[in-house]
């Protein structure tokens, strides 16, 4: 079956390492990944996304600037 694992880690730099919780088994299918800056009324300043395709035991996410937190969630088996 499949595992959803989800999190929330500071990005307080442009790039950040996310390591799972638990690794996956055998691979890591998708990440999806929301930046969080407070006091950002304006809309959206940047988006996150991922560096390169994520492991069985995490993923790097970027922004364009630094932001407070990262909201991610991975679906693997």
């Amino acid at each position: 079956g499949l595992i959803i694992q989800w999190g929330r880690n500071t990005i307080d730099a442009t790039t950040t390492t996310v390591v799972f919780s638990q690794e996956f088994a055998s691979a890591c299918y998708s990440v999806t990944c929301t930046s969080y800056k407070s006091g950002n009324t304006g809309g959206l300043g940047s988006a996150a996304g991922i560096n390169s395709l994520p492991t069985v035991t995490g993923f790097v996410a970027s922004t364009a600037s630094a932001h407070d937190d990262l909201l991610w969630w991975a679906v693997g088996k």
